[in-house]
Formats: structure tokens, sequence, C-alpha cells
């Protein structure tokens, strides 16, 4: 069964280094996908000379058949997304405008287009298995000038690529989703027009200056005081499955998961045994039937977190 991992980035560079290392781990350049905002053309270096791609008029719709300029490599940068990537070209996105956009995402652009019935980038990842307001979420990622990794592998492999995409440390969607919810337009307002290029680039100078985690690692459960118990996690991990298939990185998600349910203000006066059916439905909801496989991290996460709240 095919299941799709995602991650979010601030930085292109960063986001092709993590397609890099997906390449370098095997994962086919044909299963993975990307999406950058390109307001003002900031990527279109990234399209060789000589081979320019057209982005359609119509910002919030790339109809059926349309040309929309998608050609395997598109003539990229040597050593950028397109010689990892099929399908790289410039596309019309409906709500975010003008995008780079490479794999299966770049081949729905080009067939049968993302208009109003199929949603969008939110409605492509929803179909693609990602609960609709997480996929949301994504989506305004990208619309803040954001990078978007996609990538859809079977369930054996989909822990090795989450571990993968974290060594770059993507964003804390969850975290950025709530900041969204109080900024000025709120996230998904009805009619909001794409970002341009200088509210984009006041976004990410925001970001820079502000990281999520001073000091510490960016990621889908991250926060400030994470990394300090990233040894005794470690320990714990080599101590009870340090002879299994998975390796600690994809364990890491377990611990970051029982982490940030400690750290959740909905649960903080509350024991294991009355979150724990909630934590496994949420944690199911992305990674189908691994609780079993993963739950004793995440339970000791929790015991060692939330104990010290």
């Amino acid at each position: 069964m095919a299941k799709t991992v995602v991650a979010l980035y601030d930085d292109f560079n960063t986001a092709q280094k993590a397609v890099q290392d997906l390449r370098d781990n095997d994962f086919p350049g044909d299963d993975i996908s990307l999406v950058a905002n390109n307001a003002e053309g900031r990527y279109d270096q990234h399209i060789g000379a000589g081979r320019e791609r057209s982005v359609a008029k119509d910002e919030n719709h790339v109809s059926r058949g349309e040309e929309t300029g998608i050609s395997a490599g598109a003539g990229a940068l040597a050593g950028g997304v397109g010689g990892l990537l099929l399908g790289l070209g410039l596309f019309a996105v409906p709500g975010i405008g003008p995008a780079l956009a490479a794999g299966p995402i770049a081949g729905a652009l080009a067939g049968a287009g993302l208009g109003a019935a199929a949603g969008g980038l939110s409605g492509w990842l929803f179909h693609s298995g990602l609960p609709e307001e997480e996929a949301r979420s994504y989506e305004e990622g990208v619309r803040r000038g954001g990078t978007l990794i996609a990538v859809t592998t079977s369930d054996e492999r989909a822990n090795q690529a989450a571990g993968i995409l974290n060594q770059h440390h993507p964003v804390d969607i969850r975290r950025r989703s709530a900041e969204w919810q109080t900024s000025n337009p709120p996230l998904n307002e009805v009619g909001v027009a794409p970002y341009q290029g200088e509210t984009i680039n006041r976004e990410r100078e925001y970001y820079e200056t502000h990281p999520e985690n001073p000091g510490g690692q960016r990621g889908p459960a991250g926060s400030s005081g994470y990394n300090a118990y990233v040894p005794d996690f470690e320990n714990h991990y080599t101590s009870n499955f340090g002879g299994c298939n998975y390796p600690f990185d994809a364990y890491q998600l377990g611990y970051r998961y029982g982490y940030d349910l400690a750290n959740d203000t909905r649960y903080q006066d509350r024991n294991w045994s009355e979150i724990e059916p909630e934590a496994r439905r949420q944690w199911e909801e992305r990674n189908p039937a691994t609780w079993n496989r993963f739950k004793d991290a995440i339970h000791y996460a929790w015991d060692k977190v939330h104990s010290k709240n």
C-alpha cells in the first residue's frame, strides 16, 4: 500500500538537499514531488536557458490539456532539482500562483490540472492520504513562500523517508499553523490572493530571525527543549530497539510524538491511560498500522517529559 510522507522547508536549498538525500537512498525521482512558490520568478533559473517554461495566465486555474511547459528534467541547472526529479516546470497553482513543481504533482498539473474541483495543492495532498486540515496547512506554507517535498512510497519505507526528511529540519507544521491563525490574513481566509514577492520576503526574513527552536532542532514535533532529551532517547532506542531493522531516525518520530504530547496543554493534567486512545488515533491517521511498533518509544518519551512538566 502506498503512503505519502510530506515535509515543508522555509529554505529552497535545504529542500533540494533533502531531495538529494532521498535519491541517494534509492527513492525514485518519479515518486518525489516538489512545489515551491515562484513569486516574481525567483526560481526561474532552475529552468535552463533556451527551454523556458510558460506559466498559465490565469493563476487560479489550470485547465485540462493546457500547455504548462512540463518536460522531464526541463533543462534545469546541473545538480539542481531538475537533475533529480522528473517533470520540472513552472505552473499556475490555484491559491498559490506561479510555482516551480516536479514529480507526480507536476504530472497532475500538466494532465487534469488542479482546478477548483480537484481542490488545488491541498486537494492533491488530501487525495494522497493527508488529513484535510493538515493538507490545507501545507498548502498555506507554500503560499507563504515555503518549499514542499512529498514522497510516495511503500509502508515499509515510509519511516525511512520521514527520517531522511527530518534530518533537514522541516517546519513544525502544527506550530506554524497556529501562528498563521493569529496572523493577518489568517490561515485559509477565503478569497485571499496569492502572496507577492515583498510579502513572502518579509515572511522568510521573520522565520530566519525567529527560529521555531532557538539553538535546537526543527521538525514535525520539535520544540526548544527536545534536543536535551535526545541522548536519553538514543540510549532507550539502543537498549530496546537496537536489534530491529529500523534506525534511530525512524524511531525518533515516536520519541518526538511522545515529547509533543507531553507538552500539549490539553494533556498535561492527564495520565497516559487517559490520553492513549486519542494519541493512537492521531498517530494512526499519519502512520497506519504502526502504533504497536512505536508505542513504547512514544510512551517512554511521554513519561520522561510529562514527569518534568
